[in-house]
């Protein structure tokens, strides 16, 4: 959701390795991703 608007939706899993909304590429980007958690 974005400003109380959802602006993308499916599966979870089809989401976060496919997303298709500009917002929700930029919060992937964003957030650490599972590799770099481990590393430390």
């Amino acid at each position: 959701m974005k400003d109380g608007h959802l602006v993308e939706y499916g599966a979870v899993g089809s989401v976060l390795r496919h997303p298709k909304d500009a917002y929700t590429k930029m919060l992937l980007e964003a957030s650490p991703k599972f590799d770099e958690i481990n590393a430390s």
